[in-house]
């Protein structure tokens, strides 16, 4: 499980029975995210690239002969000037050049029709993120828009 936007600070603590939770917290206000892991998994953590806006943490799952990484990643959203969407774009390449297979999961707050937002609700950086993507050839997958998660 994957947290992004987690507001955790040092004094909180996070317990599920049958899971271990990383966890990397904002100094500050918001942000910050945490991993919470299946007891059992076989895992590393990993160091992520330095990113300059994109918070994030990953770890490196391993089973049997096979690697998969996988990057928790949170965009804060705000300002969308020149060279902050320069940097964004930055960072985006920096995730995602990998050799090995990966994942980056998260809230980067980049809507895109691309990804089943309304064009009305594009943004700047998901502008970014789409034709990044396309560059490069790489996938993304979202749920539909204004998809509700169950509360059970």
């Amino acid at each position: 499980v994957c947290l992004s936007e987690s507001f955790l600070k040092q004094n909180n603590t996070i317990n599920i029975n049958g899971y271990l939770c990383i966890r990397q917290d904002r100094i500050g206000r918001f942000g910050g995210l945490a991993m919470l892991i299946r007891n059992g998994l076989k895992f590393k953590e990993i160091t992520c690239p330095h990113t300059l806006l994109v918070e994030c943490m990953g770890i490196e799952i391993i089973h049997e002969t096979k690697k998969l990484t996988l990057i928790n990643a949170y965009l804060p959203g705000g300002s969308t000037d020149a060279q902050i969407m320069a940097d964004y774009r930055n960072d985006l390449l920096a995730l995602t050049s990998r050799r090995e297979a990966y994942f980056v999961v998260g809230d980067l707050n980049s809507k895109h029709k691309a990804w089943n937002c309304t064009s009305n609700q594009s943004q700047p950086p998901g502008g970014a993120a789409a034709r990044l993507l396309a560059a490069r050839s790489t996938a993304c997958r979202a749920p539909p828009f204004g998809m509700k998660p169950a509360v059970h």
